[in-house]
C-alpha cells in the first residue's frame, strides 16, 4: 500500500530536465509512482501545491567525519535538506571509527548509508588496498602537502583497489593554484582516477581571471576524456586555523622560541599587513577569549597593544591549532563563475552541527547555509545558474562523481529520499556573526520515505 503522496508539486527530478506538475507516491522506503495518484488508497496525502519536490541533496564536500557515526541531531544538514555526504575519514588516526563504520553501524556495502542518509568515505591515510576492500570510496590527497609523485602512486594503488576515485584539495594561492589545477588534470589522466577538486576557491589578491582559467583548463581535459569536477561552498570567507597562516616550515611549538617567534611576525607582516581586517577571529579553545570572537584581527591589537603580527603569533602560541578565522579573501564573481561551470557541485566544506552546539567561538554560516544559498543568492538574485541546474548540482551530479548510484534522482524505485521547499522562498538566514540560524522555505525532508522532524518545525 501507498504510505505517502505528495500532491501537485512541481517535480525538479535532479536530472537537468525542466520541472512539471504532478503527484508523487512512496511506498515504504522507495517512490513506486510519479504521476497521477488521485485514485489510488494512500495512507497520508501531502498537499503540496506551489513547492518543489527534488530528491535530496548531497553535500559533495562535508568535514562530518566521524561525526556521523554518533550524532543524533545532525541539524546543519537536515535543516538544509541534505540527505547524504561525501567526507574523509584516517584510517590510522581513526582506527577504531573505521571498524565501528563498518563491523557495528553498517555505513558501507552496496547501499552506504545509515539513519542520517548516504554516505561516500575517502581515506585520507592508511593502508589503500584494506580501506578500499572495508568499503572506502576512493583517496583523499592534499596538493599542498604531497608531492605529486606521492599523490600519483596512492592514485594508481587505489584504481589498482577498484576505487579508481581521488578528492584532492589544491593550493588557493596566485599561481600555485593554476598549477594546482594542472596536477589535478594531469593525475586523473596519468592514474585514469575520477579527480574530484574540493572546495575550489582561488583568493585575492590575484585572482584575477584565475578562477576562469582553471574552469577553462578542467573543460579542455574533460573534453579529452579526464574525469575531472569540483565543488565550491558559496561564500567570501575561507575558515581556516591561524597556524596555518604560518610560513613553512614552521609550526606552534616552534614559537616557544622567542627569536623564532619575532621572526614570525615580521614575515606575517610583510605578507600580509595591508589586509588584517579582512581576518576575523571565529574559534578559541578557552572562554576566556571568547569575546574576541567575531572581532577583527586588527581589533584585537588594539585592545592589546600589539601590532596585528604579534597578535596572530600570540594567539597561535596559546592556542595552536584550536584557534580559527574567517578570512575575507575570496570575490564573489569568481564564486558564481565557478557555478557556472556545468561540473561544479555543491558543498558545505563544513561538519555537521546541532542547534544546541555551541563552540568557543563561531562556525562558519556554510555549515547551515550552502545549499538555500545558491537557492536564493546565486538562482534567484545573481541569476548564475538556473532552479533545475541547481537542484541537478546538488542531486545527480555528486551521485555520478561518487558512485553514489541509487541517489540524486527522483524516479521510480530509487530511495524516497526527498526535499519540498519554496522555490521563491528557499534562502539562508545564517551570518558569520549569527551562524546557527536555519534557512527559510524547506518544508519538508523525507528519508527513506519517513518524514524528519525540522529543527525548529517546518517552514
Amino acid at each position: 500500500m501507498i504510505s505517502t503522496v505528495l500532491e501537485g508539486a512541481t517535480i525538479i527530478d535532479g536530472s537537468g530536465r525542466p520541472g512539471y506538475k504532478t503527484d508523487v507516491a512512496f511506498a515504504d522506503e522507495s517512490i513506486v509512482l510519479i504521476g497521477d495518484c488521485a485514485d489510488r488508497e494512500a495512507r497520508r496525502r501531502v498537499d503540496c501545491r506551489g513547492k518543489v519536490v527534488a530528491p535530496g541533496f548531497l553535500d559533495a564536500c562535508s568535514h562530518s567525519g566521524e561525526k556521523w557515526l554518533t550524532q543524533s541531531h545532525p541539524d546543519s544538514k537536515t535543516s538544509q535538506g541534505i540527505a547524504g555526504e561525501i567526507t574523509a575519514l584516517s584510517v590510522n588516526s581513526c582506527a577504531k571509527t573505521w571498524e565501528e563504520s563498518l563491523d557495528v553501524a553498517e555505513l558501507f556495502g552496496p547501499a552506504r548509508r545509515n539513519r542520517h542518509g548516504t554516505f561516500a568515505a575517502f581515506l585520507v591515510s592508511g593502508d589503500v588496498r584494506s580501506a578500499v576492500e572495508r568499503g572506502a570510496s576512493g583517496v583523499a590527497i592534499d596538493f599542498a602537502t604531497a608531492s605529486f609523485s606521492d599523490a600519483l602512486a596512492i592514485a594508481r594503488e587505489a584504481a589498482q583497489s577498484g576505487a579508481p576515485r581521488a578528492v584532492v584539495t589544491l593550493p588557493n594561492e596566485g599561481d600555485a593554484f593554476l598549477d594546482g589545477v594542472a596536477d589535478a588534470i594531469s593525475l586523473a589522466e596519468r592514474a585514469s582516477v575520477a579527480v574530484h577538486v574540493a572546495n575550489h576557491h582561488v583568493m585575492y589578491p590575484g585572482s584575477s581571471g584565475r578562477m576562469e582559467r582553471s574552469l577553462e583548463a578542467i573543460d579542455r581535459a574533460r573534453t579529452r576524456g579526464a574525469a575531472v569536477t569540483i565543488d565550491i561552498a558559496p561564500y567570501v570567507a575561507t575558515w581556516t586555523t591561524l597556524a596555518s597562516l604560518l610560513p613553512a616550515p614552521l609550526t606552534p611549538s616552534m614559537l616557544d622560541d622567542d627569536t623564532i617567534a619575532a621572526g614570525a611576525a615580521l614575515q606575517l607582516q610583510a605578507r600580509l599587513g595591508e589586509h588584517w581586517s579582512d581576518f576575523v577571529l571565529a574559534e578559541v579553545s578557552s572562554e576566556e577569549r571568547m569575546e574576541w570572537c567575531g572581532m577583527r584581527i586588527d581589533e584585537i591589537a588594539r585592545q592589546t597593544w600589539r601590532s596585528p603580527a604579534r597578535t596572530v603569533i600570540e594567539l597561535i602560541r596559546d592556542e595552536g591549532e584550536r584557534a580559527r578565522v574567517f578570512w575575507f579573501c575570496l570575490r564573489e564573481d569568481d564564486v558564481a563563475t565557478a557555478l557556472s561551470a556545468d561540473f561544479c557541485a555543491i558543498g558545505t566544506a563544513a561538519a555537521s552541527y546541532a542547534i544546541s552546539d555551541r563552540p568557543y567561538g563561531l562556525v562558519h554560516p556554510r555549515a547551515f547555509g550552502s545549499f538555500p544559498r545558491v537557492f536564493g543568492r546565486f538562482v534567484r538574485q545573481r541569476r548564475a545558474l538556473t532552479l533545475t541546474e541547481a537542484v541537478r548540482r546538488m542531486t545527480s551530479l555528486p551521485a555520478s562523481i561518487f558512485g553514489l548510484h541509487d541517489a540524486g534522482r527522483l524516479e521510480v524505485d530509487a530511495p524516497a529520499d526527498v526535499v519540498v521547499f519554496d522555490e521563491d522562498l528557499f534562502a539562508d538566514t545564517a551570518t558569520y556573526e549569527r551562524p546557527f540560524s536555519l534557512p527559510i522555505g524547506l518544508h519538508r525532508v523525507f528519508r527513506r520515505g519517513v518524514e524528519l522532524a525540522l529543527p525548529g518545525g517546518p517552514a
